[in-house]
């Protein structure tokens, strides 16, 4: 309802086709994280994380094919393309880990086909996740108007904000990763009646987090212009790019604060 106020006119081509298939299939990225929590949260990560090597690897395939097209076979779909790779991707993923979410060791141990409703502990469920989805909701409203006020201002403020959100994105798997590991280890010393564990389990977060913020500083503030030139190849370095170029290598260095600060902030959110 909201893809024509939030896409700029210029864009509207190949952005409304990316946001409407997204939306479209919207439901298939919670259901991922729901079935993937109920193996994070016994602490059986291994099955996740090849799932979600698998699903990246299909994404990353299916873009090549949809967004370039093969000639004679597939058309060049563009950021369409792009949307249909992620969330057939999305939807893979999640019907292997559906699969065996009701596979049968998980039907004898867990219950896994007793498709009953248990409306308590789903009300319970909702008030503990209301304020964590509203906080998403607030985070991503704040990113579809940010690229709004850019579209708007400079065809050079939008390459420079996607570049450096695809450069968030792409270092944000450590920020995700510690986030769902802390919560999974602290529900287990909370089951456990080991609170006092979450003390030492901060400070190893914290050591963590330093040892990470120095290696990301390497191609981010040492070396930015070789994370930077990737995104300009196809192109060399033609002279207009250059007033962009110095852009980028100051928004690296705020990137660089915002994954320590996020880094930090997600630690503690998921102790609470």
């Amino acid at each position: 309802f909201f893809g024509h106020w939030f896409i700029v006119e210029e864009y509207h081509r190949e952005g409304l086709a990316y946001f409407y298939t997204l939306m479209y299939f919207g439901p298939v990225f919670p259901l991922m994280m729901a079935l993937a929590s109920f193996y994070i949260g016994r602490g059986k990560t291994h099955l996740v994380l090849s799932i979600t090597l698998l699903m990246n690897l299909i994404n990353v395939t299916l873009d090549l094919i949809l967004v370039f097209g093969i000639e004679g076979i597939v058309p060049q779909l563009g950021a369409k393309g792009a949307a249909i790779a992620t969330v057939t991707s999305q939807a893979i993923a999640s019907g292997i880990l559906f699969v065996c979410f009701i596979w049968r060791n998980n039907r004898q141990r867990f219950a896994t086909n007793n498709w009953r409703p248990r409306w308590q502990p789903i009300s319970y469920f909702i008030r503990i996740g209301v304020p964590s989805s509203l906080g998403h909701i607030f985070d991503a409203g704040a990113w579809a108007i940010l690229f709004n006020m850019m579209a708007r201002t400079s065809e050079e403020h939008t390459v420079v904000l996607a570049i450096g959100q695809s450069m968030l994105l792409l270092f944000f798997f450590f920020v995700e990763g510690l986030h769902k590991a802390i919560v999974a280890i602290c529900a287990n010393f909370i089951g456990a009646k080991q609170q006092q564990q979450i003390a030492q389990l901060i400070k190893s977060t914290l050591k963590l987090t330093l040892m990470f913020a120095v290696l990301l500083s390497i191609p981010f503030i040492v070396y930015p212009d070789s994370l930077i030139h990737l995104f300009f190849m196809a192109q060399g370095q033609p002279e207009h790019l250059h007033n962009t170029v110095n852009l980028l290598v100051t928004v690296m260095i705020w990137l660089w604060l915002i994954i320590i600060f996020d880094i930090i902030l997600c630690s503690y959110a998921g102790v609470l």
